[in-house]
């Protein structure tokens, strides 16, 4: 009891019943097993699950799942079973009276027994009501609901509804509301609570639509005044409303026709009826037409007139109508033009039953609905055109309207016709004009026929006009046999047709020449012409004196004239008295070539030509591109050379008492006419003022020494120091690179003795030598100087830099320079280049190249054909190019526009890192010299021995050589030696179509002959 009273506790069933005592053979067969079987059974349609106490039964039940279970449990155990219901679901009772209700139980298992236990499924209530005054049901799908005006049901809970609304004939379902909405027909509710649901349904409408048609005007209305057509022309109705149509017209319109639901007409014989009654059961479309009272006339014929009304409204010639009051009598009335006549009345004028008022009137009657047509014919009257010839020519006057008179002819013509005459002369005479209704000289007339019309054409016999022209730009008379004409200025003149006229020309000796004749004679002597066809010209041309010249070939160039002034690039021609003597002057543009003349100056030789003006002077000269100067790979040998008497000594000539032996020279210059060497441990330098023909000349004068056998060295004007670099002419002036003493010797004009002191020293304070350093205004070993327009560039080239002065200093002393190159500003000298082999840096060295930094720029040059500056930038093998001449700005520096010798600005390694053969046209070890001579880029190879040569100058990096010199190929490096075609190159110059090579290991200087 104690058990039993706990389990009462937890559970919550009530007392614990004991079960009937079995009959004493049941209690035999009971005793006699240990075990009893309790089953379980679910029923009802709710779900939910059973579990006992102790452990053994769990029934679950649901639509998927048995709904009987079982177990097994000592005989006499207390078994507490507990019904737990799904949420949709309640626990209703058990089977056995130990526990009637409640979802708890207690059972004392003395025997096999079944036990029932009922869940039953939630159920909620669904209200459905019908709305609005219309008529219709709702029902669902399922058949739970069947409602008209309202119902409601009982549901499961958890049940989806599917409700659907129909309206009844007449009614129309107008949407849900409460649980369900929207306008369609059908509703998807989900029964989980209770719901409402209502349904609206509306009376029917139906629509009624009316139109009005035709030319009259009128409106058609409802008594309802909800249409008024035009204008609101529909409206809706409920099913069965009776409608009343109204017709009106206005006072010029008749009614017309009922179309639609109010045909067939309802009216009298007098017309329809401006009323329709209507019953609308369905949706309704009606039309009625409204008839102008309208008078419509056209006018036919081809004469001019007007039809005019009373009542007023209609007044037009061509086609026209008005709208007049239904009931009104209109008369019409016929104008005709002033040359036209009224011919009649046609259609509802010409009318059975129509009685015209007179000829040209007509009345109509506006009774009946219906347009009036009326037509009214005007016919053009006819006049008289007569035509008439006159004169002592013959000839015909014609027209397309049926005109082909000699003398005389008539023709009747219709008014205000408009006709065109042709007058025809016949052979050997000339129409002279019209008269009468026609006038002026035209062979055409037009007569427009307003009345009667008279012409009269006249026709003389012909005479031919002879017309002279004088063309061109030269001076001179032609002139008739008969004096009839000397043009200028009288250069027409009337001859007999047939007849020859003889004409010449008298040109201006002094200033023109006659060129021929042109027009009716031909060729340059005299004229004679037969005068058969009318307007008979001539033209003689006669020209100016003059030299006209084309510029042919392939390359580009200009020509020159003097006297005249005139330069031309393409073809052009001046004018010059006779006998005059002209300088034609050929000028190659660019990096082109001249190639030579013809025509007048055809056997000149050279670029300038003398002809001399007699008439008209023809020449051409042309210009062709550059060509490459040597042939490539011929390895050509040297043709001249200075500083040694034959190709095979090198011999260092100290000490010197001549003219023509040379020690280290270093730079070579020329101006065309005379030869510069720098002659620099001689201290000396030699000019030669013609270019030398023959091995080891000497020269015409020495400059740094006051003698040839002198060698001393010194700071002044006078002296020179060692170490001298490039030499350079300009403008007619020296200039010479004193490199040990810092500084540049400048000569006003080119000195034609020996011993000429320098003028003035650049980048000293004074002529005495101050030592050199870094700054704007001074050099540390400058070995080079160029000069473009009124600059002057100085490769200082122990500083690493490049000094840019826009002007050419013109005394003694330090000027500031303009720009700097290959440094960031005045101040730095950093010698920029990567490590050697060791791995130390050169002294001074910073940080490594960029494109445009510098280590030891050498002997620079300015190409003003091309506009670059070329710097040899020799501690990293390379040449910078700047197109143009650079700016600089302060704390960058300036990068070059490309670089020769190395594939990028960052590259510095000789040959590229090539160690061994072959090298290539690409590569360059410590280039001295690079300049532009004959549209070729000739650079001073020395550290590979060689010159190469670019034809034309690359316009970027990475261009291999065109050809080289000193080598057998650009791939190939043999050592200097002594023969005619091996150097040690450090300057280059050029001079008539010849390239020096100034070798300074060799003591010499080579020259090789080029074919530019």
């Amino acid at each position: 009891m104690a058990l039993g009273a706990a389990l009462l506790h937890l559970y919550g069933c009530g007392e614990l019943r004991t079960r009937a005592t079995p009959d004493a053979g049941a209690a035999a067969d009971g005793a006699a097993s240990a075990n009893v079987m309790l089953e379980v059974e679910h029923v009802g349609d709710g779900d939910g699950v059973v579990r006992s106490d102790p452990l053994g039964l769990e029934c679950t039940k649901t639509s998927s799942t048995p709904s009987t279970c079982r177990a097994r449990f000592l005989r006499g155990t207390t078994v507490a079973l507990v019904a737990i219901p799904h949420p949709s679901s309640v626990v209703e009772g058990w089977s056995v009276s130990e526990c009637l209700d409640g979802t708890r139980c207690l059972i004392e298992a003395q025997r096999d027994e079944r036990i029932q236990v009922r869940f039953s499924r939630k159920r909620h209530q669904v209200l459905l009501g019908r709305q609005g005054d219309g008529q219709g049901h709702v029902r669902s799908l399922d058949g739970a609901l069947e409602c008209g005006e309202r119902c409601s049901a009982s549901i499961p809970s958890g049940t989806t509804l599917m409700l659907e609304a129909t309206p009844l004939a007449g009614s129309t379902f107008a949407g849900w509301s409460g649980d369900c909405s929207g306008s369609g027909p059908t509703c998807r509710l989900t029964v989980d609570e209770t719901r409402v649901v209502g349904a609206a349904f509306d009376l029917g409408k139906v629509s009624l639509s009316v139109s009005v048609s035709g030319d009259g005007e009128g409106v058609l209305r409802t008594a309802d005044g909800l249409i008024a057509c035009p204008g609101r022309c529909s409206a809706s109705y409920d099913v069965g409303t009776s409608v009343r149509l109204e017709a009106y017209a206005d006072q010029k319109s008749f009614l017309g026709e009922w179309t639609g639901a109010c045909t067939p007409d309802r009216g009298s014989s007098l017309g329809p009826s401006p009323t329709c009654e209507l019953k609308l059961e369905a949706a309704t479309n009606v039309g009625l037409s409204f008839v102008a009272a309208r008078v419509v006339v056209e006018k036919t014929g081809d004469g001019a007139g007007r039809v005019v009304s009373e009542p007023e409204g209609i007044d037009c010639g061509d086609t026209c109508e008005h709208r007049f009051n239904v009931d009104s009598v209109v008369d019409l009335t016929a104008v005709p033009g002033p040359h036209a006549d009224f011919a009649g009345w046609g259609k509802d004028c010409a009318a059975a039953g129509t009685e015209p008022t007179s000829e040209t009137s007509c009345r109509l009657e506006l009774s009946i609905p219906r347009s009036r047509d009326v037509s009214a014919d005007f016919r053009r009257k006819q006049y008289r055109l007569s035509v008439q010839r006159s004169g002592d020519g013959a000839g015909v006057v014609r027209s397309e309207a049926a005109i082909d008179c000699g003398d005389l002819c008539e023709v009747q013509l219709p008014a205000e016709t408009t006709v065109e005459l042709r007058a025809t002369p016949s052979a050997g005479s000339t129409f002279r004009g019209w008269s009468g209704a026609c006038a002026g000289m035209n062979e055409t007339c037009t007569v427009l026929m307003d009345r009667a019309r008279s012409v009269t054409a006249s026709f003389n016999r012909n005479l031919v006009e002879l017309t002279v022209s004088v063309l061109g730009d030269g001076e001179g008379v032609v002139q008739s046999a008969d004096a009839t004409i000397a043009c200028p200025p009288d250069c027409a003149a009337s001859y007999p047709e047939g007849e020859s006229v003889t004409l010449s020309v008298t040109p201006n000796t002094a200033t023109s020449v006659f060129e021929g004749w042109s027009g009716a004679c031909s060729g340059a002597n005299g004229c004679s012409v037969r005068l058969t066809e009318p307007n008979t010209s001539v033209v003689a041309t006669l020209s100016r004196t003059r030299i006209s010249v084309s510029v042919a070939g392939l390359g580009s160039g200009a020509v020159t004239m003097s006297p005249g002034g005139i330069r031309c690039t393409t073809s052009c021609s001046r004018a010059f008295p006779n006998n005059t003597q002209v300088t034609l002057t050929a000028e190659p543009l660019g990096h082109d070539m001249f190639e030579g003349w013809s025509g007048a100056c055809s056997g000149a030789t050279g670029r300038t030509c003398q002809v001399t003006v007699r008439g008209v002077v023809t020449t051409a000269v042309s210009f062709r591109k550059p060509r490459v100067p040597i042939v490539p790979n011929s390895n050509p040998d040297a043709t001249l050379v200075l500083g040694q008497d034959r190709f095979t000594d090198t011999t260092d000539h100290t000490p010197v008492d001549n003219l023509w032996s040379l020690r280290e020279p270093r730079d070579c210059g020329s101006d065309g006419t005379r030869l510069w060497i720098s002659d620099s441990r001689h201290a000396r330098v030699l000019q030669w003022n013609t270019e030398p023909t023959r091995n080891a000349q000497p020269a015409s004068l020495v400059l740094g020494q006051s003698s040839p056998n002198s060698t001393s060295t010194g700071s002044g004007l006078s002296s020179v120091s060692d170490f001298l670099s490039s030499i350079v002419p300009y403008q007619g002036a020296l200039y010479l690179a004193d490199s040990r003493h810092s500084r540049i010797l400048a000569w006003n004009t080119l000195p034609t003795v020996s011993g000429t002191p320098a003028d003035y020293v650049i980048g000293q304070d004074s002529v005495t030598y101050a030592g050199g350093g870094v700054g704007r205004a001074i050099f540390y070993q400058p070995r080079g100087a160029v000069f473009a327009g009124s600059k002057m560039i100085v490769a200082d080239s122990s500083n690493n830099r490049v000094l840019i002065f826009n002007q050419i200093p013109r005394a003694t002393g330090r000027v500031d320079a303009d720009e700097v190159l290959g440094q960031e500003d005045f101040t730095s000298k950093t010698l920029y280049t990567v490590p050697g082999a060791d791995g130390t840096l050169p002294a001074g060295a910073a940080t490594p190249p960029t494109s445009g930094t510098m280590a030891g720029p050498f002997n620079i040059s300015y190409d003003p054909v091309g506009d670059r500056l070329y710097v040899p930038d020799t501690g990293n093998h390379r040449v910078l190019v700047w197109n143009g001449i650079p700016r600089s700005v302060r704390g960058t520096v300036t990068p070059a526009s490309f670089v020769i010798g190395q594939p990028d600005g960052a590259s510095i390694e000789r040959n590229r890192g090539r160690t061994t053969e072959p090298l290539d046209g690409t590569m360059l070890a410590s280039p001295r010299a690079a300049i532009v001579a004959y549209g070729s880029l000739f650079v001073s190879d020395a550290g590979n021995r060689r010159v190469l040569i670019w034809t034309p100058p690359p316009d970027g990096p990475n261009v291999p050589a065109t050809a080289v010199l000193g080598q057998r190929d650009v791939g190939s490096f043999v050592p200097t030696s002594a023969l005619a075609n091996s150097f040690d190159p450090w300057g280059l110059c050029a001079m008539n179509s010849h390239l020096y090579v100034v070798s300074l290991g060799q003591n010499r200087v080579l020259r090789f002959d080029l074919n530019p």
